[in-house]
């Protein structure tokens, strides 16, 4: 049981590629599920050839919200294997993609997708977005894409979602590049009780650094390649 980061900013074992965008891989026993898929299909394929992983045995993919950095690789990840899942933030997509034979739906409220895994629902604003989260022995992990609605809001929609109403660790983006804004952030995470965190994408080097710092020992450097092994957090 693993999150497995295939597109990132930066690479966090050599021999791979980083481009500005994001995906994660998700693995537990119920479904093997991606979490974005980034701008390029052609750079997914490879990061996850290189990483022993078949595209092509992906259960679904879920898209936090419909920016090309976070979607632009899917319509090859469609032709690669059309019999995924796409759960997607805006229901009249679903509709366009059922049209096109494929397989969409779209979660508005808190919702399981399998054992192990929820979807918040979409949180509407500026940038409508959702997010994931993944429970493992009673310990949450909640995916973030870029966390637009704001940190805050986001780990209000998580605990919403989350069977045990706690959230332990977050990872992905969190949309923040001041020193000030990780400060805010950590209070938000550190008042819902989060005791790791994983960013990358979207947030700034500054505020990793802060939020490094923060963590301490229970902050884990991102980037493809990195793999959080659920069951060992």
């Amino acid at each position: 049981m693993r999150l497995l980061t295939l597109m990132d900013n930066r690479v966090a074992r050599e021999g791979l590629r980083s481009t500005w965008g994001l995906s994660i891989l998700v693995e537990v026993p119920s479904i093997t599920m991606l979490f974005d898929v980034g701008p390029s299909f052609e750079l997914l394929l490879s990061n996850a050839e290189a990483l022993s992983i078949d595209l092509s045995r992906v259960d679904a993919v879920f898209i936090s919200h419909m920016h090309a950095d976070h979607v632009g690789a899917l319509n090859g990840l469609l032709a690669y294997n059309p019999d995924v899942t796409v759960y997607l933030p805006d229901p009249r997509l679903k509709l366009a993609f059922t049209r096109s034979g494929f397989k969409a739906e779209c979660l508005e409220g808190p919702s399981a997708i399998s054992e192990h895994v929820y979807a918040t629902g979409v949180l509407r604003g500026a940038v409508d977005e959702q997010m994931l989260v993944v429970e493992v022995g009673g310990r949450s992990v909640l995916l973030t894409g870029c966390t637009h609605p704001g940190v805050g809001e986001a780990l209000r929609a998580a605990l919403r979602a989350s069977p045990s109403g706690r959230i332990y660790a977050v990872v992905g983006g969190l949309h923040i590049g001041t020193a000030s804004e990780a400060l805010d952030a950590w209070e938000h995470m550190r008042g819902a009780g989060v005791v790791k965190v994983s960013p990358c994408h979207c947030t700034s080097p500054l505020a990793k650094s802060v939020l490094a710092r923060l963590f301490a020992e229970n902050y884990i450097e991102n980037g493809v390649g990195c793999e959080i092994r659920l069951d060992d957090l």
